[in-house]
């Protein structure tokens, strides 16, 4: 079965990665984790490259955006990434666009309104969350996941249009590769908002 394949795979990844682990010298282990932590890298960070709209969800953003009243930024995400869909509703009276953004399953919801809506709730045993990314305020909250899936939810503003970023903690996705992909994110609409302007 395709899963046993995989169970084979995986073993023996794991037994090539332990033995070319007991041939790397100690030293050069602490010099390349070193650097790593140095330069800002993280097994998470495999690149923020804008990701590509198919015909359909271009045309339908064709349509919404005058009436958006703000310049929508498309997210950015790796290569097993893809847009999956586009929704437009209007929760606060503004009109509020949300990326679905996939791989096999849904990865993170990305949307963007002028809308203001205040940000009190944080679950239960939530951790709260307080970045700065380029100057830009972020806040929000990563749940545990005891009952359910981990949780991240994380909000900013870029030109008074605020964003949200909403995603579930999966083996394929964690939550540091899910902060990595956020933060590219906001910084994609500094950069998106400021060159529009």
């Amino acid at each position: 079965t395709p899963m046993g394949t995989d169970g084979r795979l995986l073993s023996r990844l794991r037994r090539q990665h332990d033995s070319s682990m007991r041939r790397v010298r100690p030293e050069v282990l602490v010099v390349t984790v070193l650097v790593a932590i140095v330069s800002g890298c993280t097994t998470a960070a495999v690149g923020c490259a804008p990701l590509v709209l198919d015909d359909v969800q271009s045309e339908r953003l064709d349509q919404w955006r005058n009436g958006l009243g703000f310049t929508p930024v498309v997210p950015c995400g790796g290569r097993s990434l893809h847009v999956a869909g586009i929704t437009l509703d209007r929760p606060a009276g503004e009109p509020r666009l949300t990326f679905v953004v996939s791989a096999d399953q849904t990865v993170f919801l990305m949307s963007q309104s002028r809308a203001v809506r205040a940000f009190t709730q944080v679950p239960d045993g939530a951790r709260r969350l307080s970045w700065s990314v380029d100057g830009i305020r972020v806040t929000g909250f990563e749940t545990a996941g005891h009952a359910g899936p981990a949780l991240l939810y994380l909000r900013w503003e870029v030109d008074s249009v605020t964003y949200e970023f909403q995603a579930s903690v999966t083996q394929r996705y964690s939550a540091a590769a899910l902060r990595a992909i956020a933060r590219d994110n906001v910084g994609r609409t500094l950069v998106s908002v400021t060159s529009a302007s």
